[in-house]
């Protein structure tokens, strides 16, 4: 399970997957949720040195890539629970393939960080709920709290799975709630 794009520094915070085409196999293909906020507060109340390596330590995200519009190479450096001054979560970054070689900590503290985010990735497994959308589903989910993936499935001839992924920025979808709540408020009016 992961986040998306935890290599950058600004990055939208709704996320949409729109099941076009889902895998017919019986077995495979699910999607995983866990509430990353919920396992880093399990953390910080049962484990709180750990949740101190998890939110103190930083980390480097990165892409490197290219594609259509050029070459890219995106770095964000945060830890794994973004806290915030008031001590609120604000933000959970959590990628294997997007967590750099590069780790930049003292050497006394690499065990215990590897061994807190176990503990973190075992939580977020426990915590994690399963289920299969269907055809024209689109699981919206925020994409700093959540974390998200899929059960492996057989991709054979016929038996294909095909999401389609967005983001949102929070303020549009609440800008677009605020307007639709006056018009219908205002058509009930007349």
């Amino acid at each position: 399970m992961h986040t998306d794009l935890p290599y950058y520094d600004y990055k939208p915070g709704c996320n949409l997957l729109h099941c076009l085409v889902q895998s017919t196999n019986p077995i495979g293909g699910e999607n995983l949720i866990a509430d990353g906020f919920y396992v880093a507060e399990q953390m910080r109340q049962h484990h709180p040195d750990e949740f101190r390596l998890l939110s103190e330590t930083l980390v480097d995200w990165s892409d490197l890539g290219a594609d259509e519009a050029g070459s890219f190479h995106s770095i964000y450096r945060a830890p794994v629970i973004c806290v915030g001054r008031d001590g609120r979560l604000e933000r959970i970054n959590h990628s294997v393939p997007q967590r750099d070689s590069h780790f930049s900590v003292p050497i006394d503290r690499v065990e215990p960080w590897y061994r807190a985010m176990q503990r973190f990735v075992t939580i977020l497994h426990r915590e994690a709920v399963s289920f299969k959308t269907s055809p024209g589903d689109i699981l919206t989910f925020s994409n700093v709290r959540m974390v998200h993936g899929r059960t492996g499935y057989t991709d054979t001839a016929g038996n294909t799975r095909h999401i389609v992924g967005a983001y949102l920025d929070w303020d549009e979808i609440y800008s677009k709630l605020r307007i639709l709540k006056a018009t219908s408020e205002v058509d009930s009016q007349q």
